[in-house]
């Protein structure tokens, strides 16, 4: 037992007694992810008002090569744990054919960021997969769809579920 009284068993010991306060940064998170159809064409310039939260995202480079913006799908839904993995079928008529997969991995407290895996997929092909970091800001991921002058664009925006009261002993 004299290696506890030690710098170092202090140290082992320290780091033992942090481990369930790490733990306990992991937390849910509350998240929404909007399907938005862009192209660029004759048409004249249009946003749909639904997607007026998401204006000042879809007005910079590099969206700003696209003419008409159209809301073709929003869903919302939260992870209670981690890991945690939902599944999203689309059901708006433009996305047949297309799964996505999201994966809720982790929540740095330091950081303050969200961890996920986004798995997109039509007919079982895997389109894109990325690993995202989430900060609060909403995130686009863009995909060419059908050609790479129509796209549709994924907007994540999530934010950390407040922590669980820790259990009473």
């Amino acid at each position: 037992m004299r290696w506890m009284t030690s710098g170092v068993g202090a140290l082992v010991l320290a780091v033992v007694l942090a481990l369930p306060a790490a733990a306990a940064a992991d937390r849910g998170a509350s998240c929404t992810l909007t399907v938005v159809e862009a192209h660029d064409g004759e048409a004249a310039a249009s946003m749909d008002p639904q997607l007026a939260p998401l204006r000042s995202l879809l007005t910079v480079p590099p969206f700003t090569i696209f003419k008409v913006f159209k809301q073709l799908f929003v869903k919302t839904f939260e992870f209670a744990t981690i890991p945690q993995e939902q599944t999203v079928a689309f059901s708006a008529p433009g996305l047949a054919g297309l799964s996505a997969r999201i994966t809720y991995s982790g929540y740095s407290a330091q950081a303050g960021d969200l961890l996920f895996e986004f798995k997109l997929s039509k007919d079982g092909q895997t389109l894109l997969e990325p690993t995202i970091r989430l900060s609060g800001a909403p995130l686009p991921l863009v995909v060419p769809w059908p050609d790479p002058m129509n796209v549709l664009i994924f907007v994540f925006q999530c934010t950390a579920l407040p922590e669980a009261p820790a259990p009473a002993p």
